[in-house]
């Protein structure tokens, strides 16, 4: 049997107050394991935690890091192999600067200069910080304190991670990019959370507690399909799994297949309806130079498609398609675009030419949407086709918006040149209306002011 980066043998811990909050807690996780600690309120996920590192010592029981016992003698030991992340940024985050802050652990390893700064550099760049280094931690946005506490840890090279609710309070942005991260980190990571849907994507172990005790350990998949367990538990399941079809002995069927027609008619839907308006009204246009990796990954993917099949197809013909262009095929792409601008403007100029064949290279997630207005049967008008094209353009737009995503569209000249057509075989009838872009958010604008109703809406 391999040895455990952590184990627990009958932990036991109650606080001075007499309150219990553990109760014979035994656990192994192996080296490399990314394990979420899921639980109401009160479980005791915070406290596992802290016992972790040494921030608390077992009333009963023991702790072994790297199989080596947690006691008082080697808390020093312990701390230089699990890093802690706090749930509240600002209790870690106490120096003038980022530098400063990510510097405080190995200024305090008696490492040389440069050291240190090289240090910093890549525990800044590992989160996507770097550019954050000369600035107050004060005056940095949520998300952005979570990455350089994180960077922080990251900085004294610990073999691994314990994280205190790291998606609490971050917007979908924020939260899009603190998922790139933990999936991209080697260390083993043990993540106390209420974000069940960030555990589908970021662990592949789930460890249920419940007044103190570890109720479930398992996969995701295995434990958030228990609706029992669940209800147990005062947990509700995340929403890739409450939209899951139940059998009808009760278990999880999982999502209806795609090719099925739902029979939604006489099913009572819940209301959506201030969820509904939050999604749209908050939902910005993002250019594509403001996208980053990472992008949707395979199952959100399929969920965007899954959004544009349920647009108004009156005729039930799919007026429409979508290009994906992989990171293989961009720089055709690019040759396309700087062919399309000499054949428009045979006088630009080579910075006018690199910078056309430059947009194709931007979004993680690059699509080309196409309406096919040709000849079809039935008969339907090409103004109707167009607006099922755009009725399918924005459920993906939502649809990528809801799992904290940021999309954009991009249109031009270029779509109607003969390379772009050429490079993506269109038909006769067939339109390249605009480019789908989505990504993880760099940076927001400002969001616009909306027009009133009565500037669009009249009355025969």
């Amino acid at each position: 049997m391999s040895q455990a980066a952590i184990e627990l043998r009958g932990l036991t811990h109650t606080y001075p107050d007499g309150t219990p909050a553990l109760r014979g807690v035994d656990l192994r996780i192996l080296p490399g394991e990314s394990v979420a600690v899921v639980g109401a309120n009160g479980a005791g996920k915070s406290t596992l935690l802290a016992h972790l590192n040494g921030l608390l010592l077992a009333s009963s029981g023991d702790v072994f890091v790297g199989g080596m016992r947690v006691t008082r003698a080697t808390l020093v030991l312990v701390r230089a192999a699990v890093g802690y992340v706090f749930q509240d940024a600002d209790d870690q985050l106490f120096m003038p600067t980022v530098q400063d802050d990510v510097a405080f652990g190995p200024s305090h390893q008696a490492l040389p200069a440069q050291a240190i700064e090289t240090c910093v550099r890549a525990a800044l760049e590992a989160v996507g910080a770097a550019h954050l280094m000369a600035r107050a931690p004060y005056r940095l946005s949520g998300g952005e304190k979570r990455a350089v506490a994180i960077a922080g840890v990251l900085a004294m090279q610990p073999s691994i991670l314990a994280l205190d609710e790291p998606s609490a309070g971050l917007d979908p942005a924020g939260r899009r990019r603190l998922i790139g991260l933990l999936r991209s980190l080697p260390q083993t990571r043990v993540i106390a959370t209420h974000d069940l849907d960030m555990v589908l994507e970021v662990c592949q172990r789930v460890l249920v507690l419940h007044d103190g005790r570890v109720e479930a350990d398992g996969t995701p998949d295995e434990l958030f399909a228990d609706r029992e367990l669940l209800r147990r538990c005062h947990l509700e399941p995340p929403w890739g799994r409450s939209m899951a079809t139940p059998r009808r002995d009760g278990s999880d069927a999982g999502p209806e297949p795609h090719a099925q027609r739902p029979d939604t008619a006489d099913a009572a839907l819940p209301d959506f309806s201030e969820l509904t308006q939050v999604l749209i009204a908050s939902r910005q246009n993002i250019s594509p130079k403001h996208l980053q990796e990472p992008g949707p990954n395979a199952a959100q993917l399929d969920a965007l498609f899954v959004a544009a099949a349920a647009a108004p197809d009156h005729g039930e013909i799919t007026p429409w398609r979508f290009v994906i262009v992989p990171a293989a095929k961009r720089a055709l792409l690019a040759q396309a675009f700087a062919s399309a601008l000499v054949e428009r403007d045979p006088a630009a100029t080579p910075q006018q030419i690199e910078a056309a064949g430059e947009k194709a290279h931007r979004a993680p997630l690059l699509m080309l949407a196409v309406a096919r207005l040709g000849a079809a049967e039935p008969d339907i008008p090409a103004a109707e086709r167009l607006l099922s094209l755009g009725c399918a353009i924005q459920n993906m737009l939502l649809a990528a918006h809801a799992m904290g995503l940021g999309c954009g569209l991009t249109s031009g000249r270029a779509l109607d040149s003969s390379p772009l057509r050429a490079l993506f075989g269109l038909a006769d009838g067939e339109a390249a209306v605009c480019c789908v872009n989505v990504g993880t958010v760099r940076r927001r604008k400002a969001g616009r002011i909306r027009p009133a109703a009565k500037a669009f809406v009249s009355s025969l």
